[in-house]
């Protein structure tokens, strides 16, 4: 009897370990908030290398979009369907202050609703 009480033990203990064990590499991980789960994209392996984060890294230092998106702030993107944005915040506001009268009444009566 007192040969099988540590084997027991034994067991016991990797039941209890094995499934956190497991857990410790999955994407969600079981926890006491409201949802029940934390997700940990950490935890799964990225196809990206250190040197391509670190080289995404400083060309988000330097055009400022790194700012945007610690603030929370839903940063869109600069490549939209293929089609690349050129026109600055400048190039938009000038085509809308030299827009003709026509234009800006077809534009007031796209935005109402009947």
């Amino acid at each position: 009897m007192k040969a099988r009480l540590p084997f027991i033990a034994t067991l016991i203990n990797i039941g209890i370990a094995l499934p956190s064990i497991s857990a410790a590499t999955s994407f969600y991980q079981s926890s006491s908030n409201e949802l029940g789960f934390t997700e940990h994209p950490c935890h799964v392996t990225n196809p990206k290398s250190q040197e391509d984060l670190r080289q995404e890294l400083s060309v988000a230092r330097t055009d400022g979009s790194i700012r945007i998106s610690m603030m929370g702030v839903y940063s869109p993107s600069r490549q939209v369907s293929g089609i690349s944005i050129t026109k600055t915040r400048d190039d938009v506001m000038r085509e809308l202050r030299n827009m003709s009268a026509n234009e800006k009444a077809a534009r007031a009566n796209s935005f109402t609703t009947n």
